[in-house]
């Protein structure tokens, strides 16, 4: 079969490596390097993401071997600090028995903890701010998340969907792990590097496809897999679709090695950044002259400036799904895939699974 994947990224880059065997694929991407939002550089003899920080990192064992097969991992574990800009403290996040030593004081036990937090103030909690003071108390939630999940969403805790209080962990233990997966690590030269050894013998075309060239691409091969951006495909005609964008500032600091107490700071003050990333954690490769690291600021999506975080809520989902039925209206062999496509965030390993579902839905029987 003749396939087109629309895209260079990381989705795009497995369904490449799943196909490239027994079909002629060719793959378009309009950026000048491959890897997406995954994509990464040395600034010196360090390896900066130019996105923000990815870590992999997955329960799913298929998934672990299946990237082992293009790179190298090595056993980095993510942690994370929460601190305000004058860096006066440190909290270990997700919240976890560490972080309760470090805001109250040392030795205390579960019972203590449960007991300060208290019991659930709200009966039926309707956004985010009910639900983090029921888990967590008022403290921790004006502490820790109040000012930092405002500045990521662009809007007042009290219209956030309180479901996203689900993906915010309590651990009664002391586990400062930001992630608990059994597999864990980062691709030994890059993220980049893997994801181009995905692709393999592919055709790469340097092109920017919008509605013309996809009827184009779309009459030339068997099977397309976009995963561009599907409002801004058919010109916004039904509206466009909201995200939250980012802004990356890196600065060079000299005569450093592991400027932050982390890898990841979260700023949980007022201050317009949400994080600092010290990228001298992933790889352990600062130097005696440089050590980068990224301000990481939120920001409003105006087409302008790169969609990061789908916003899901009722009224997008709803506009997503029309778009996805215009689009199989409007061509029979171009399938969505990956978060824009697809307007839903997916963790990497998810973005391998994924893609695995569309081979299998597509390929299946060869």
């Amino acid at each position: 079969m003749k396939i087109a994947i629309i895209g260079a990224g990381l989705s795009g880059g497995i369904l490449a490596s799943l196909t490239n065997g027994g079909h002629d694929v060719t793959v378009f991407e309009k950026r000048k390097n491959i890897g997406g939002n995954c994509s990464d550089k040395l600034i010196g003899d360090v390896l900066v993401q130019e996105h923000g920080a990815h870590i992999f990192h997955t329960n799913n064992e298929m998934v672990w071997n299946y990237v082992n097969n293009f790179a190298d991992f090595n056993n980095y574990v993510h942690k994370v600090k929460a601190t305000n800009a004058n860096l006066e403290y440190n909290l270990s996040v997700p919240i976890n028995m560490k972080t309760f030593e470090e805001l109250l004081y040392k030795g205390i036990n579960v019972e203590d903890v449960k007991k300060w937090i208290g019991k659930p103030k709200y009966k039926n909690p309707k956004n985010f701010k009910e639900a983090c003071i029921n888990k967590y108390g008022e403290i921790i939630y004006e502490k820790i998340f109040k000012n930092y999940s405002e500045k990521q969403w662009g809007r007042k805790c009290e219209d956030i969907p309180k479901e996203i209080v689900d993906r915010l962990p309590l651990r009664f233990k002391n586990d400062d792990r930001y992630f608990t997966d059994k597999y864990q690590g980062m691709p030994i030269g890059g993220y980049s590097k893997m994801i181009s050894n995905m692709f393999g013998g592919s055709n790469i075309l340097k092109m920017d496809v919008g509605i013309s060239e996809l009827t184009d691409i779309s009459d030339s091969f068997d099977i397309v897999f976009f995963s561009g951006e599907i409002d801004k495909l058919f010109d916004y005609t039904l509206g466009s679709l909201e995200y939250r964008s980012l802004s990356f500032d890196t600065t060079i600091f000299r005569k450093f090695n592991k400027f932050a107490k982390s890898a990841v700071t979260n700023f949980v003050d007022e201050c317009v950044f949400t994080r600092m990333i010290d990228w001298t954690y992933f790889y352990d490769s600062g130097c005696e002259n440089i050590t980068p690291v990224t301000f990481e600021k939120p920001m409003d999506y105006d087409k302008t400036n790169e969609p990061y975080y789908p916003i899901n809520d009722k009224n997008n989902n709803e506009l997503h799904q029309n778009y996805l039925t215009l689009l199989k209206d409007r061509f029979n062999n171009v399938v969505p895939l990956g978060r824009l496509a697809e307007y839903k965030y997916f963790d990497m390993d998810k973005c391998v699974e994924n893609s695995f579902k569309k081979y299998r839905k597509y390929f299946g029987n060869q």
